[in-house]
């Protein structure tokens, strides 16, 4: 059996920093799924001891934490996914507008004026090869998942590895 820490607030927020460095940065927020499956646990046992008044204020301090550091998490991950959500359509409605102008889809995102460390830093990728377009953009909370432009119907579609 584990022994209780000598100092159970100053573990915790070690802990939650920990979290919030493999859980923060793109494509890193599935690892908060692994989390949870040691941190259910833990807080279903801190809430008993809350309920049952015993280490009540100690308890309520590690569970507070806990629930901050997911949610900086979560919401951190869904600002990404919407702001590279809102960019991909941008880049694709361009796409679209320069076909349907011109007949022919444009050799590279950037003759459209389309900056390209703004593609690279949300994760967007386009080519014209063969006449045949590919735009896509990874997942921001996962790797390897993408969502893909399908050109002949204009909508984006997900891709899980």
């Amino acid at each position: 059996m584990l022994k209780p820490a000598k100092k159970p607030i100053q573990q915790t927020v070690i802990l939650c920093l920990f979290t919030l460095l493999i859980t923060f940065p793109k494509h890193g927020g599935f690892m908060l799924g692994f989390v949870f499956l040691f941190l259910a646990p833990s807080l279903l046992k801190s809430l008993y001891f809350i309920i049952k008044n015993k280490e009540r204020k100690q308890r309520y301090i590690q569970t507070l934490l806990w629930a901050i550091t997911c949610s900086a998490v979560i919401i951190h991950h869904v600002y990404l996914h919407e702001t590279t959500q809102v960019f991909a359509e941008q880049v694709s409605s361009a796409i679209v507008t320069y076909h349907k102008n011109n007949g022919i889809y444009p050799e590279t995102a950037e003759s459209l004026g389309i900056d390209k460390q703004s593609m690279r830093e949300f994760g967007l990728y386009y080519s014209y090869k063969d006449k045949s377009p590919f735009l896509f953009y990874r997942a921001t909370w996962i790797i390897y998942d993408t969502y893909m432009f399908d050109f002949k119907n204009n909508k984006w579609g997900f891709q899980p590895s």
